[in-house]
């Protein structure tokens, strides 16, 4: 069943400007499935062999321009700031 579903994603995946994953499957799509000059966000991590990775295979991606966050270390540091701010402001006004 997931086979299906992640060929789906595949052939969806090639027609969009700005992609946001959170899946948590490593290696879920690469360049290869990208249009040139495609972002992608990547919240999705997943360790594999010891090694931690995302959702997005970044292969390729200079070649077709693909502007993407690093996994680890790309949207890490901008979540968790958020988060803290988010708790400040919603402490702060009580």
């Amino acid at each position: 069943m997931l086979d299906a579903e992640v060929k789906d994603i595949h052939a969806k995946l090639g027609d969009a400007d700005i992609i946001v994953s959170g899946a948590g499957h490593s290696g879920l799509f690469s360049a290869k499935h990208l249009k040139n000059g495609a972002t992608v966000i990547d919240f999705g991590f997943n360790s594999v062999n010891g090694k931690i990775s995302g959702d997005f295979d970044p292969t390729g991606a200079e070649e077709k321009n693909i502007h993407y966050t690093k996994t680890p270390g790309g949207t890490g540091p901008v979540l968790v700031a958020k988060l803290f701010e988010n708790f400040y402001t919603l402490n702060k006004s009580k």
